[in-house]
C-alpha cells in the first residue's frame, strides 16, 4: 500500500504537494489536518471526495511505500501513519527546505530549492507526460501561488512561474486562486491585524524592514497565518514575526521574504515549532509575556549581528611610540581627553596603555620609565569587517576595553566600550557579567557540616540586610576540586558585627581585627575569615596597603590574580551564584595566572612569589604579559623595600609546597634573589630537590611531619658563607634561625667526616646533638648516598625503644650508679654498629660484664 502524507498543521503548499504525490505515485492520500481554517475548508470542499484516501480506522495493512511531502521530520508524522510503518517500508521525500540530514537514512530524496515544494512535483508530472484534469491543475497551482506570495517572495525562482504557466495551460482556474489569495478578512481577523499594527516593533537590518508584534483574544480565531501575511504586505516588511494569544495558548507565526536575513524556521524552533525558511509557526504554552521577551531578545541579537567594525570604530587613532615615557603618554592622553592609547612600533600596534595604568605609574614615581615596560601586550585586534558578535566577545567576555582595528597589518581605527554601547541605550542582558550557579558543585566539594554552616551565614546576612559572598581562594579551590578547610567570606555591610553574630549562631570563637575590618571565626577544625568588603590602596611601592570600606567589585579588584577574584553569593535567593567580573573562571579553565593590572607587582612585589607558587601548585602557566611585568619589577629597586617579615612569610608558604625546588628555580630565573639584595644566597636546585624526596620518604617511613621552614632554611644556610649567613637571614626575615644555622654550618665538615669515616655509633653520637630538621638538611646537602643512609638510620634509632633499660640491669645484679648508664651507652653503640641485635644478646653481654668484674 502506498500512502502520501504531509506535516501536521498543513499549509496550502503541503496540501497541493499531497495532490501532486497522489498523481505521481498513484498513492492514497492522508491529510493530517491544519491549523488554518481556509486550508481545512479547501480540503473538505475540493480534495476529500475527489482522491483515494488512506483512512486508518478502515485499514489494518502496513504501509509498503510512504511518501512525505513538504517535510522530512519524523516528529511531524501523524501517529496513525507512524503505527503502520515497518522496517521494510520504502520512504520517498519531496521537500524544498531539507534539514542538513533527513531522519531516514535510505530514503529516496527529491530536493529542489524552489519557492514552492509543489513546483518540483509539477515539473516531474510534466516531464513524465502524466495527464491531469483542470481540477488537478487548480489544486496544484494554489500551493505555488500561496507559498511564493503570488510570486513576490524573494525565494521565488523561474521554475515556479514556469510550473504555474504549465498548470494554466492544463486548465487551472485562477478565480478559485484569487478567492483564496485575495479574500477579505473577517471581523475578528481585522481586530487581530489592528493589534499587530499597533503593537509592532520595527527595526531595519541591512536595509531590510523587520517587525515583531503581538495580539490577544479570549476566543480562538482561525487563519491567523493569513492575518500575518496581510500584516507583512500592508507594512511592506521583509519579515513579520507575530505572537497571538488565543484562549490559553500562544501561536507564533513567522513570514519572511528573505531567509538570508530572517529564517522563519529558525525563529519557530525557539518555541518548538517548525516549517520552512519563508513560512513557519509554533504553538506554545508559554505566556505571551515570556514569548515577547524571547522575541525581543532574538530581534536585538539579530540587530547586533548586523553591525560591522566599520560602523563602530573611531578613526583616526591617537597613538604613542613605544620608546616614549609614561610622562609623555599622560600628556598626550590629557591633551586628547582619551582613556586608552595604542602603543606603536612603526605602523604596528605593540601594546595598549590605559589612563588608570598611567596614573598609577606616575603615583609610584615611574614617570621617566619607558611605556614599553608597562604597556599591556596581551590584547586582541579585529579586522575592518569583523562582526559585532566577535567584537562583543572580545570586549565583554574577554574584558578588553580598547580594541584596535587592523587593515592590511596597519592600525586604521579603534573601538572603545563607549562606541560599543552607543548601539543601544542600555547594555543587553547578554552583556552583563557572566553568572553561573554553583550550588551543586558546593554540595559536592564541601563537607556537609561546612555547607550547612555557610547556608546559615547566608540567612544571617539576609536578616541583617547584608550581602555575603564566598570569595577568593575558597571559590578557586572549589572549582578546581581541591579540599577546602579555610573559608573566606566578604560582607557588604559591617563585617565585624556580622562575625560576632555568626560566632554566637555557630557556637564558635571569634577574633576581631578592627584596623583591617576583619574577624576570624574558629570551631572544630574549620576557620572562617570574615572581611568587610573593602578597597585597598598603596601609598608607595612594596608598602602594606591602606584599607577602607568598598563595594564587592572594588574588593575583588584589589586581589592579586584573576583566579582569586571569583565570588559566590551566600544570600538565600541567590545562593551559589558565581560573580566573575575579571574573567577568573576562564583563566582557571585555561590554566593561566594573570594579574588584574600592569602595576600590580609594583604595588606588592610579594605577588611575584605567589604567582610562581600558584603556577607550580596548580600546573598553570603564567601569562606572557604577567611574566614580563614580573621581570620588570625584579630589575627595579622596589623589592629592596619589602619588609623582611613579608619575605619570610612568602618563603614559608613556598617551603610548604610540594615542589619548592621548581619554585626556587623560576624565582631565580626572574632575578628575584638578586633584587632582594640577597644575591649571595646559593639556592642549590639539586639539593632542594633532594630535600623534597627526603621529606617525602621521612613522612612515609616515620608517619611524622617536620618543620619544613626550619629544614629548608638550614639547607640554604649550608650553602652560604659563614660571614654572610647573618645579613642574608636578617634580610629575608629569618633572624631567629641564625644561631642554629651558623652552628650547623660550622660543624658541617666535621659532621660529614665522621659520617664518612667513623662508625655508625660515632656518627649517631654526633647527629644526636642536632634537631631532626638539621639532620635532614645535612642529608639533602650531601650527594653521598652512604651519608644520607647513615643520617636516616640515626633518625630511625631515635624513634626506636632501647634494647635495655636501667631496671633490666638492676634485675640481673647491677647496683644503681654511673655504671648502669655506661653499660646502657655501650650496648646502644653495639646495637647501632650491628654487634648485637636482640634483647637476649644485650642481657648476655651485661651478664658477662658482671662476671668479668666479679673475678
Amino acid at each position: 500500500m502506498k500512502v502520501v502524507t504531509c506535516h501536521l498543521n498543513a499549509d496550502f503548499d503541503a496540501l497541493s504537494s499531497l495532490v501532486a504525490a497522489a498523481v505521481l505515485h498513484d498513492a492514497k492520500l492522508f491529510f493530517p489536518g491544519s491549523g488554518e481554517k481556509t486550508v481545512t475548508q479547501y480540503y473538505k470542499n475540493r480534495i476529500e471526495n475527489n482522491y483515494e484516501l488512506f483512512i486508518p480506522k478502515n485499514c489494518d495493512r502496513s504501509i509498503d511505500t510512504l511518501i512525505l511531502v513538504d517535510f522530512s521530520d519524523k516528529k511531524r508524522i501523524h501517529k496513525a501513519v507512524k503505527e503502520r510503518i515497518i522496517p521494510d517500508t520504502k520512504i520517498i521525500i519531496y521537500d524544498h527546505h531539507l534539514k542538513d540530514e533527513n531522519d531516514y537514512e535510505n530514503a529516496v530524496v527529491h530536493f529542489k530549492k524552489y519557492g514552492s515544494n509543489t513546483t518540483q512535483m509539477v515539473c516531474d508530472i510534466k516531464a513524465k507526460n502524466i495527464e491531469i484534469s483542470p481540477d488537478d491543475a487548480t489544486n496544484l497551482i494554489i500551493g505555488i501561488y500561496v507559498d511564493t506570495g503570488s510570486f513576490k517572495y524573494y525565494g521565488t525562482v523561474p521554475a515556479d512561474l514556469e510550473a504555474a504557466a504549465w498548470l494554466l495551460s492544463q486548465g487551472a482556474d485562477l478565480k478559485i486562486v484569487e478567492n483564496i489569495v485575495s479574500r477579505d478578512l473577517e471581523y475578528d481577523q481585522i481586530s487581530i491585524l489592528n493589534q499587530f499594527l499597533i503593537n509592532r516593533k520595527t527595526v531595519y537590518i541591512e536595509g531590510a524592514k523587520i517587525a515583531v508584534s503581538y495580539s490577544t483574544s479570549d476566543e480562538y480565531i482561525s487563519d491567523i497565518a493569513i492575518v500575518v501575511g496581510k500584516f507583512l504586505i500592508i507594512s511592506n516588511l521583509t519579515a513579520a514575526i507575530c505572537a497571538s494569544r488565543l484562549r490559553d495558548k500562544v501561536y507564533v507565526i513567522i513570514r519572511s521574504r528573505d531567509p538570508a536575513i530572517v529564517d522563519a524556521k529558525t525563529v519557530a524552533k525557539l518555541f518548538g515549532g517548525g516549517g520552512h525558511s519563508y513560512a513557519a509557526s509554533a504553538a506554545t504554552t508559554k505566556t505571551l509575556t515570556e514569548v515577547n521577551l524571547i522575541l525581543a531578545n532574538w530581534l536585538r541579537n539579530l540587530q547586533l549581528k548586523s553591525f560591522r567594525t566599520e560602523k563602530l570604530m573611531s578613526s583616526p587613532v591617537v597613538t604613542i611610540d613605544m620608546n616614549a615615557s609614561i610622562y609623555d603618554a599622560e600628556s598626550k592622553m590629557a591633551k586628547y581627553a582619551i582613556n586608552s592609547i595604542p602603543v606603536v612600533k612603526g605602523d604596528k600596534v605593540a601594546g595598549i596603555l590605559t589612563r588608570s595604568l598611567v596614573e598609577r605609574a606616575i603615583f609610584h614615581k615611574l614617570s621617566s620609565e619607558s611605556v614599553k615596560k608597562w604597556m599591556m601586550t596581551e590584547f586582541r585586534t579585529v579586522g575592518i569587517n569583523s562582526s559585532f558578535e566577535t567584537i562583543r566577545k572580545i570586549m565583554i567576555e574577554g574584558r578588553q576595553r580598547f580594541l584596535p582595528v587592523i587593515k592590511e597589518g596597519k592600525l586604521v581605527g579603534a573601538i572603545t566600550r563607549t562606541d560599543l554601547f552607543k548601539v543601544f541605550d542600555q547594555i543587553p542582558r547578554s552583556f552583563q557579567t557572566i553568572k553561573k550557579n554553583l550550588t551543586t558543585l558546593l554540595k559536592q566539594r564541601l563537607d556537609r557540616q561546612v555547607m550547612e554552616n555557610i547556608e546559615k551565614l547566608g540567612k544571617l546576612a539576609d536578616r541583617l540586610n547584608y550581602e555575603a559572598y564566598l570569595i577568593g581562594g575558597s571559590v578557586r579551590d572549589i572549582i578546581l576540586g581541591n579540599r577546602v578547610t579555610d573559608i573566606d567570606i566578604a560582607i557588604i555591610g559591617n563585617g565585624i558585627l556580622f562575625a560576632e553574630k555568626a560566632a554566637k549562631l555557630l557556637g564558635a570563637k571569634v577574633s576581631v581585627h578592627k584596623e583591617f575590618m576583619t574577624a576570624v571565626i574558629t570551631f572544630e577544625n574549620i576557620k572562617i575569615d570574615i572581611a568587610t568588603s573593602r578597597n585597598e590602596y598603596y601609598n608607595q611601592p612594596a608598602a602594606l596597603p591602606t584599607v577602607e570600606k568598598g563595594s564587592l567589585i572594588k574588593d575583588l579588584k584589589r586581589r592579586d590574580f584573576t583566579i582569586n577574584t571569583l565570588a559566590l553569593s551566600l544570600n538565600p535567593k541567590t545562593f551559589g551564584l558565581l560573580i566573575d567580573y575579571f574573567g577568573g573562571l576562564s583563566d582557571i579553565k585555561e590554566k593561566k595566572i594573570r594579574v588584574l593590572h600592569n602595576l600590580s607587582f609594583v604595588e606588592d612585589p610579594t605577588r611575584i612569589f605567589r604567582a610562581i607558587r600558584f603556577s607550580v601548585r596548580y600546573g598553570f602557566a603564567v601569562g606572557r604579559q604577567t611574566q614580563r611585568l614580573m621581570k620588570n619589577v625584579a630589575t627595579l629597586n622596589i623589592m629592596k623595600d619589602l619588609q623582611p617579615s613579608r619575605i619570610i612569610s612568602e618563603l614559608s608558604l613556598i617551603f610548604n609546597e610540594s615542589k619548592p625546588s621548581l619554585i626556587f628555580e623560576r624565582l631565580s630565573k626572574l632575578g628575584v634573589w638578586k633584587s632582594l639584595s640577597a644575591g649571595d644566597i646559593n639556592i642549590n636546585k639539586a639539593a632542594i630537590k633532594r630535600g623534597e624526596s627526603i621529606i617525602s620518604a621521612y613522612q612515609i617511613i616515620f608517619k611524622s611531619r617536620i618543620d619544613k621552614v626550619s629544614f629548608y632554611l638550614m639547607l640554604i644556610g649550608l650553602f652560604v658563607d659563614l660571614d654572610r649567613i647573618e645579613p642574608v637571614f636578617e634580610r629575608i626575615g629569618a633572624a631567629n634561625f641564625i644561631h642554629r644555622t651558623i652552628l650547623l654550618r660550622k660543624n658541617r665538615n666535621d659532621l660529614l667526616r665522621v659520617l664518612i669515616r667513623g662508625s655508625r655509633s660515632q656518627a649517631y653520637k654526633k647527629l644526636k646533638e642536632l634537631t631532626i630538621e638539621a639532620r635532614m638538611a645535612l642529608a639533602a646537602f650531601t650527594r653521598s648516598i652512604k651519608i644520607r643512609d647513615r643520617i636516616i638510620e640515626s633518625i630511625r634509632f631515635i624513634n626506636e625503644k632501647p634494647l635495655l633499660k636501667g631496671s633490666d640491669l638492676i634485675k640481673i645484679g647491677f647496683k644503681e650508679g654511673p655504671i648502669v648508664g655506661e653499660i646502657l651507652k655501650t650496648i646502644e653503640d653495639m646495637y647501632i654498629d650491628g654487634k648485637i641485635n636482640r634483647y637476649d644478646e644485650a642481657i648476655n653481654y651485661a651478664k658477662r660484664f658482671i662476671n668479668k668484674n666479679e673475678k
